[in-house]
């Protein structure tokens, strides 16, 4: 404990050391002067090294993915929306999009054999085995076998969409949109006529059939000649390499026929199947008057849609993708001036069958990417149901995944009219089946001939269904053999 001090004890204690401070200060009066020691000057301090700056830390660089769409429009419209998920699943890669501003596919050809791929690139179903041949495609299989994540979402897929985009059980692309075939019908017309609009009879193969469809056609149609102001049906689509998935194959694949066998070295086309198919064609456009002939809409340059948009068709067999020129993109400034609609295609009353042939896109990894690894991180996020949401949403076709089809249903498949039997897309699924073209040429150089004799000589009535698949046959297998020979050659030297 500190003591305290008495005040008496204080006191005492503060005169004694008054008293010696003032002694010192006598004493020190006595002595003489001191000379002052002379005062060192200041040491100036030393100056310390300057500072370099520190440099502020290098963000990480990126790798970039390039990849080609089908056009630049379609980059910025659908493609570009996937940016933010790759900054969720991807963060360590940028995308670039770069395709050419026309012909991407062809420009993809070149640019490969001058070694200038992209990473990534769109492809039609037909289109990746003839890529695969010319090497331009790399398997990404084992990326999906060793990816848990895609494991789990495979089974969402469309069935077709994996089959058509694998080649001897390795997967080369990611199923990026899926389309089905349905039939397009002019509503007004139909009950005009006093007939049940198909949407109504879809599921009853009795009652909606190839015979049904016909006696539509033929009740519908109004007038003579190409400028009428009605035909019944068209089932031929334009002329062009796509025409069979879009049209006419699907009702050959419905009665049993196909184009090539799954490995893609025996050539199908050339059937009793197809020929009793393309005899139904030609009778509707000669013999029945009731399907425009493809001759004249070909000189007209007129496509199935503008027929169907101006009230001039009743009827057309076409894919999902059609909406776009009904109420898309593609829709006329004016509107469609009646009521629509649209059904599953009808049922071949020989096998009591539908079929839906798979024409989607998918996205595939080129062997010219440097960077593999990162490029398969680009085509997981397509894989992801989030993109393929936005697919279904922004494309004009839906995304392969099914999970994203509930919300596409709802939405009026992008915002058509309400009342429309929308479920249709969704229920055409049932039946698809893929479609395979071989792997030593392009789907261009083979199909050409089916074409050219279909619609130049064969449909118009001047060369017979049996000529003409024969004359096809000896044309495309004359193409496959010496494009494999080829492709045979490059392969050993």
């Amino acid at each position: 404990m500190t003591a305290q001090l008495s005040r008496r004890r204080f006191l005492g204690l503060s005169a004694l050391a008054a008293g010696s401070a003032l002694t010192s200060l006598a004493l020190a009066s006595c002595q003489p002067k001191a000379t002052p020691t002379p005062k060192a000057p200041e040491q100036q301090p030393t100056a310390k090294p300057a500072e370099k700056p520190t440099e502020p830390k290098k963000a990480e660089e990126k790798i970039t993915v390039v990849h080609w769409g089908r056009s630049p429009t379609e980059e910025q419209v659908v493609w570009s929306e996937l940016l933010p998920i790759v900054e969720k699943m991807a963060p360590e890669i940028s995308v670039k999009f770069e395709a050419p501003p026309e012909d991407m596919k062809k420009k993809l050809i070149v640019s490969f054999a001058g070694g200038t791929a992209p990473d990534t690139a769109v492809a039609g179903l037909s289109d990746f085995r003839g890529w695969y041949g010319l090497g331009i495609t790399k398997s990404i299989q084992g990326y999906v076998d060793k990816d848990q994540d895609v494991q789990s979402w495979l089974p969402n897929y469309v069935e077709a969409s994996i089959k058509g985009y694998s080649y001897k059980g390795e997967l080369y692309c990611v199923p990026t949109v899926s389309e089905s075939i349905e039939l397009w019908y002019n509503k007004d017309a139909i009950l005009d006529a006093g007939l049940t609009p198909p949407a109504e009879i879809e599921d009853d193969p009795d009652k909606w059939n190839w015979d049904t469809m016909l006696e539509y056609a033929q009740k519908i149609n109004k007038g003579q000649g190409f400028r009428r102001e009605r035909f019944g049906l068209i089932c031929t689509a334009a002329k062009g390499v796509n025409a069979i998935t879009e049209s006419w194959g699907n009702l050959v694949y419905a009665r049993g026929g196909r184009a090539w066998d799954e490995d893609g070295e025996k050539f199908l086309l050339n059937s009793p199947e197809t020929a009793q198919v393309l005899e139904w064609i030609v009778d509707l456009i000669f013999k029945h008057d009731v399907h425009p002939d493809v001759g004249e809409m070909t000189s007209a340059n007129i496509r199935d849609r503008a027929f169907f948009q101006n009230g001039q068709v009743g009827m057309v067999i076409q894919g999902e993708y059609f909406r776009r020129y009904l109420w898309g993109s593609g829709k006329p400034s004016g509107g469609i001036p009646f009521q629509y609609d649209m059904c599953l295609v009808p049922v071949d009353p020989v096998t009591k069958r539908r079929a839906n042939m798979y024409h989607g896109n998918g996205t595939c990894m080129t062997n010219q990417t440097k960077n593999p690894d990162a490029t398969w991180k680009w085509l997981k996020v397509i894989f992801s149901q989030e993109a393929q949401q936005v697919f279904t949403d922004k494309w004009g076709s839906r995304g392969a995944h099914r999970g994203t089809y509930e919300a596409f249903v709802k939405s009026n498949a992008g915002g058509g009219p309400d009342g429309l039997n929308y479920e249709v897309f969704t229920k055409a699924d049932e039946g698809t089946i893929a479609y395979y073209l071989p792997i030593y040429t392009t789907k261009e150089a083979i199909v050409e001939p089916w074409v050219r004799i279909l619609y130049d000589n064969v449909f118009l009535n001047k060369m017979s269904v049996t000529e003409g698949l024969a004359q096809i046959e000896k044309e495309t297998i004359e193409i496959f053999e010496k494009a494999k020979a080829e492709w045979q050659a490059k392969r050993k030297s």
